[in-house]
């Protein structure tokens, strides 16, 4: 619905969407079709691993408004090809991303909108989001991870047993 908008401000390059169909994917094309975007929008379906680096590298931006994530892997991979990224202001995506996104409210189409066409006409956020993505993404490796997880473990096992 966003997308729809956006298309009525400006003229805009096509919205692809990857992803393996699931639960209550016939909503997304009730909206496409009531807002008469078929021939706006493309439809991948399943992507492979090894294909998303190319697919990320291709788009002019990663939109990703997600209800809930766990982590948020794919918006750090998109920020680790300087792809610039439009995300969500919940769960984990804000601490992921950073300041190298465009944060928007996942329930909110106009705040969506609005966060679309400043990706969409601002080059220069583009090009920020762009060379900031990759030294965000950086900062998350797997060393780190359980270097964190055997820090935990530790001050766990040296605290007393609670009584």
């Amino acid at each position: 619905e966003a997308y729809a908008r956006v298309l009525e401000q400006i003229e805009c390059i096509p919205l692809v969407l990857a992803g393996r169909k699931g639960w209550l994917y016939e909503e997304i094309f009730h909206v496409i079709e009531r807002f008469g975007l078929q021939s706006q929008i493309r439809i991948l379906d399943y992507v492979d691993d090894k294909a998303l680096p190319s697919l990320y590298n291709l788009a002019w931006a990663f939109v990703y408004p997600s209800i809930y994530e766990g982590f948020g892997f794919p918006a750090l991979e998109a920020l680790a090809c300087g792809t610039p990224v439009l995300t969500a202001d919940n769960s984990s995506l804000p601490e992921v991303v950073g300041s190298t996104a465009v944060i928007v409210h996942a329930n909110d189409i106009g705040s969506i909108m609005t966060g679309l066409v400043q990706v969409v006409n601002d080059i220069s956020l583009r090009d920020r989001l762009r060379a900031d993505g990759p030294l965000r993404a950086q900062q998350f490796t797997w060393e780190q991870a359980a270097d964190q997880v055997l820090e935990l473990y530790s001050t766990l096992a040296t605290k007393p047993a609670a009584t």
